[in-house]
């Protein structure tokens, strides 16, 4: 689905909440996203919540095993290689 980008940072920010708003509703559902803007990755990979958070946990492990340094596509798809990971709760 395509949602228009303006030269209005007001426009622009109701558009993100929209998307955001149908990220969460989907979710509910049980439905994932397919592809999504950078924008909203963080988003999306939340969504992912299963066993907490284990896809993600998974993906994170292969991320440090792959590139310890953390240097390739540092959050590309919401993966943060160990030392740019937000602490968790």
């Amino acid at each position: 689905m395509g949602l228009p980008v303006t030269r209005s940072a007001t426009v622009n920010a109701k558009v993100r909440d929209i998307v955001r708003e149908l990220i969460a509703v989907s979710a509910e559902h049980g439905w994932g996203e397919y592809r999504t803007a950078p924008a909203f990755y963080d988003t999306v990979m939340e969504t992912y919540s299963y066993n907490d958070h284990a896809l993600r946990d998974f993906l994170e492990t292969l991320k440090d095993a792959v590139d310890p340094n953390g240097i390739m596509s540092v959050g590309r798809y919401g993966i943060r290689p160990r030392a740019a990971r937000k602490a968790k709760a």
